[in-house]
């Protein structure tokens, strides 16, 4: 079970989420919604639901972890215990460097994922923009960091062209509203 769209806006609402990162969050759920959208449209098994819950409530959790360091944790433990363990995944597998931990448990965490990766603030941008910023924003945070950050870069770029071959759509998403 999923929660509905407005139940999610509800959970951003409760956990006071600030505007700038709630304007990111809808942003990215514009991009996931859309790819998750096409690629269906294109005979590719993909729960656009639960990629709309998703991709509203990644970042659940960023502004309570900014000091912490462990985003992701905080807002995995708050929908899980709201009963949505489905969805609290996604909080966990949208970091930087889940590209590098594991296998993406399904295409919609993959969609989720990339989708994070185009927006930053709450604009749509190419993923060469997106990954330079995240570079030089937390890449001087350590040397070790930077490094995790361009073991990336190859994957991110392999993960677009499989995402956006299954969407038939090209890098500047023609079409997103």
């Amino acid at each position: 079970m999923l929660p509905a769209h407005s139940q999610c806006l509800g959970f951003l609402k409760e956990v006071k989420m600030l505007d700038n990162i709630f304007e990111h969050s809808l942003q990215v759920n514009k991009v996931a919604v859309f790819l998750a959208k096409k690629i269906k449209s294109n005979g590719n098994k993909v729960d656009v639901d639960l990629v709309d819950c998703g991709s509203l409530l990644h970042d659940i959790d960023k502004h309570l972890t900014f000091e912490s360091g462990n985003h992701g944790q905080v807002g995995k433990k708050f929908l899980s215990e709201k009963g949505f363990p489905q969805v609290a995944e996604f909080c966990i597998t949208h970091n930087m460097n889940f590209i590098l931990d594991g296998v993406f448990p399904s295409l919609e965490h993959k969609i989720v994922y990339y989708a994070d990766k185009r927006v930053n603030g709450n604009q749509v941008v190419s993923l060469q923009e997106r990954f330079e910023y995240i570079r030089e924003r937390y890449g001087s945070r350590s040397k070790d960091i930077l490094q995790k950050i361009l073991l990336c870069e190859k994957p991110l770029f392999e993960l677009e062209n499989e995402l956006l071959k299954l969407a038939k759509v090209d890098s500047s998403l023609r079409g997103l509203k």
